[in-house]
């Protein structure tokens, strides 16, 4: 495969056929636009140690706050999680509502563990957004690069859902860390996390006592992720294409 290449141990570099050349970690952030796989189990801690030599290059690379993350990894385990491993995917979905039709696809990332059985299904996927990282620092990443596309159809109050396989595509370098950082950091630093898991946590106890949530506030949040995410997607294709044209 052409492009970068990570392991347990090393990483390494190839080009038009050539045999993988060792990289130094240094050296990573000057092929963010090569495509990447993973061989062997490779933890999300050892993924993220990778960064540490280029901290402040990669920040901006991604426009995200990494710093606090890498020292997080750094903290004992302090909770078990069912979460057997970390998989990176396309997330492609195609909006049809009379006759318009929106497409958005995005690398995005979820815990995962092996179904049991058909209902275990619900429980088989797992969202890290509020999951500290030093509690899943020992996960490998999986990279999962079948393209399935949902269409969503939107009649009177119903939905038809129909799914289309449209093969594989490749992650870059900075498609699969910016999804990465993108769920890790959604709810910005650790500390802010738990901010938010708090709330959320009070949201649950208002539930079960019957107490009111505002609609608001949920529809707020959906609504700074969506834009979020679009926004990403517009600044990495336009920064492919200068790339592909210089």
């Amino acid at each position: 495969m052409i492009g970068i290449t990570i392991t347990p141990n090393k990483i390494l570099y190839s080009h038009f056929g050539e045999r993988g050349k060792a990289l130094l970690p240094n050296q990573l952030h000057l092929h963010v636009w090569e495509p990447i796989q993973i061989k062997g189990d490779v933890s999300l801690k050892r993924l993220l140690s990778l960064l540490e030599d280029n901290l402040d290059v990669w920040e901006l690379l991604l426009q995200e706050n990494i710093k606090p993350f890498i020292s997080e990894l750094q903290k004992p385990c302090s909770r078990p999680t069912p979460i057997e491993w970390i998989e990176v995917f396309w997330e492609a979905i195609v909006d049809n509502v009379d006759d318009e039709k929106d497409f958005d696809m995005a690398p995005t990332i979820c815990g995962k563990k092996k179904k049991i059985t058909t209902e275990d299904l619900d429980s088989s996927e797992f969202g890290v957004g509020l999951t500290p990282l030093n509690n899943i620092a020992h996960l490998p990443i999986k990279l999962n690069t079948k393209v399935k596309v949902r269409v969503l159809t939107y009649k009177d109050d119903n939905i038809d859902v129909n799914v289309l396989d449209f093969g594989d595509r490749d992650f870059t370098v900075l498609e699969f860390l910016k999804a990465l950082f993108m769920e890790i950091g959604f709810f910005g630093t650790p500390e802010k996390r738990e901010e938010q898991l708090k709330l959320l946590m009070e949201s649950v106890r208002q539930a079960k006592e019957g107490e009111t949530i505002p609609w608001e506030e949920v529809k707020k949040n959906i609504e700074e992720r969506i834009k979020q995410r679009k926004n990403t997607l517009n600044l990495l294709g336009d920064n492919n294409d200068s790339t592909q044209n210089s």
